[in-house]
Formats: structure tokens, C-alpha cells, sequence
């Protein structure tokens, strides 16, 4: 079973967008949005980096951290263990060239993913 990346120290942020995100909420009846905020990321001890297997992945044109978890792990939804690892939050903070370290194996990662709660 998947540890799911909001399941820990997540806050709902309520947001009254102005500008072009308001004229989309009117169209849709509402005035504002509910969404999770963006998750701080506990850093990660080099001793804990060096416990594990870290396989090295280059970013490439159309990747997708998704993508990467499902090659690496057989499931798209340990996206957010790379991003924590590699403190890349989102897809966006991801350059074509950029090293993507892979950690292994998957149960000490999300034993340490816990722990880091």
C-alpha cells in the first residue's frame, strides 16, 4: 500500500485568486479555491543518503517524476519520494540534464519518508 505524500503535516490553503484565475472560478460559480499547499521538504542527512543505493537518472525532454517512480518502482504514485530526495518539489523545479537520484530499496525510503514526519 502507497504512503500517500499529503498523508503527513499538510495544511489547506483557501485562495481568492484575482486577475484571469478569478474570471475562471465566476465561470464555475465559486470565488474561491481549496488546495493543499505546497509540502516543506525535511532535508535529508548525507549519513541517511549514504545508507541507500542511489541509482543516478538524467532528466530528459518529457519526463515526469511520475514516470521515473513507475520505471523505477512499478508505481506512479512514489512520485513525491524522488522529489523529497532530490528536493525538487515539482516537475518544474526539474531541468533536462539535471541528475535524479534514485534511492533503494523502496520500503527504507518510505520507512525514512515516515520517520522524517
Amino acid at each position: 500500500m502507497a504512503t500517500k505524500r499529503y498523508d503527513y503535516n499538510t495544511n489547506i490553503v483557501e485562495n481568492d485568486f484575482r486577475g484571469s484565475m478569478s474570471r475562471s472560478l465566476e465561470s464555475r460559480g465559486a470565488t474561491t479555491a481549496i488546495h493543499f499547499s505546497k509540502q516543506d521538504f525535511n532535508k535529508i542527512t548525507e549519513v541517511d543518503r549514504a545508507a541507500f543505493e542511489n541509482e543516478a537518472y538524467i532528466y530528459k525532454s518529457g519526463d515526469r517524476l511520475f514516470k521515473i517512480a513507475f520505471d523505477a518502482y512499478g508505481d506512479s504514485r512514489y512520485w513525491y519520494l524522488l522529489a523529497w530526495w532530490n528536493q525538487k518539489p515539482t516537475d518544474f523545479h526539474c531541468k533536462v540534464g539535471d541528475i535524479i537520484y534514485i534511492p533503494r530499496p523502496l520500503k527504507d525510503v518510505l520507512y525514512l519518508w515516515t520517520k522524517e514526519r
